[in-house]
C-alpha cells in the first residue's frame, strides 16, 4: 500500500496536468494514454477517468518479460500522449522503446520511479 500512496498522488497530477485541451473548433481532445499490461492499464484508468482513452499493449496471459512491441505497438506509443509503464525490470522490452521515443513529444511515466527495490542476495536465480 506504501507504494500506492507515493505514486497515487504522482501520476494524479501528471495526467491530471495533461488533462484535455481546447481546440480552435471549440471541442475537446481526450488524453491518449498507453500502458503496457494490465495492472498499469487499471491504475491508470482509474486516475484518467473520463479524461482520457487508456489502452495497453499486452493482452491476458501475455509474459511481460518476454514481450515484444510489434511495428503496430510501436506506432501506438508513438501517437499516444502519454506511455505509463511499471519498470525496466517488469517490462525488459521498455529501454530500447525508450530510445526510439527520445525525439518525440509523448510523455513517458515509469511508475516506479523513487520506489526502491528490494535485493535479495540470497536469491539463487
Amino acid at each position: 500500500m506504501n507504494l500506492f500512496k507515493k505514486i497515487i498522488p504522482f501520476m494524479a497530477l501528471f495526467l491530471a496536468a495533461c488533462g484535455t485541451s481546447n481546440t480552435e473548433e471549440g471541442t475537446t481532445e481526450s488524453l491518449d494514454v498507453v500502458t503496457t499490461f494490465y495492472p498499469m492499464y487499471n491504475f491508470t484508468e482509474n486516475i484518467v477517468g473520463t479524461n482520457g482513452n487508456v489502452t495497453a499493449l499486452l493482452g491476458a496471459g501475455q509474459d511481460t518479460h518476454s514481450y515484444e512491441p510489434t511495428p503496430k505497438d510501436m506506432a501506438a506509443i508513438a501517437e499516444a500522449d502519454v506511455f505509463v509503464y511499471s519498470s525496466e525490470y517488469m517490462e525488459t522490452w521498455v529501454p530500447s522503446v525508450l530510445e526510439t521515443l527520445s525525439d518525440s513529444d509523448v510523455t513517458v511515466i515509469n511508475a516506479s520511479e523513487g520506489i526502491p527495490f528490494y535485493e535479495d542476495d540470497d536469491a539463487d536465480h
